[in-house]
Order: C-alpha cells, then structure tokens, then sequence
C-alpha cells in the first residue's frame, strides 16, 4: 500500500503518503499495526470489526421483528371480534331439516 495520493486544492498540492499506526483493539484488547492514510486510528481489528458487524445486523433483526410483533399484537387489539350471533353460518338454529335420532331417511 505504498501508494502516494496526490491532493490538488486551490492552486497547490498536497502529498499525502500512508503511514503506520499502532492501535489496541478495544475487543480484544490485542495491540495492531495497520498502514493507512489519514485519518484516525481504527478502533477494532478486522477480525473483531467483523463480529462487530455480525452481532449488529443480528441485533437490528431482532429488534427488527420484536416491532413487527408489536405491531401485529396492536393491529389484532385494534381489530372489532365479530360477533357470533351476527352472522347466520354461526347460529345454532339451522335453516336444514334434522333427523331425529332413532329414525332414518332411508326410502
């Protein structure tokens, strides 16, 4: 990574050269050396910055369907029951003949 990035702003230019930098990981706790340009020191390293990643997309799926379990439960709350009595399929008085028990529609 011995790339030399030349910066032109306004009439002058800017050399910019990478550079090593020592960090501890704040994970781990483990002491890294990574060669970049400027900006600031990393915090993780690359094998703690990817469990990092990998427990926030877990965390944003879990609160993820703990809303959309919310919502449903407050959509089903907000929802009128249907009354039973209202609708004919559900009464118990039907518009069909019955067979009393004992006899037999047999002809």
């Amino acid at each position: 990574m011995e790339k030399t990035v030349i910066i032109r702003v306004k009439g002058h230019t800017r050399t910019v050269r990478p550079r090593e930098v020592r960090f501890t990981c704040q994970l781990c706790g483990g002491e890294h050396t990574v060669v970049q340009h400027l900006g600031r020191p990393p915090r993780y390293c690359a094998n703690c910055h990817l469990d990092l990643d990998r427990w926030r997309r877990q965390d944003d799926r879990d609160a993820a369907a703990e809303r959309m379990r919310r919502l449903r439960e407050t959509r089903r709350a907000s929802q009128p029951t249907p009354s039973r009595s209202a609708s004919p399929c559900h009464t118990r008085e039907s518009s069909h003949p019955t067979i009393p028990k004992g006899e037999s529609n047999d002809l």
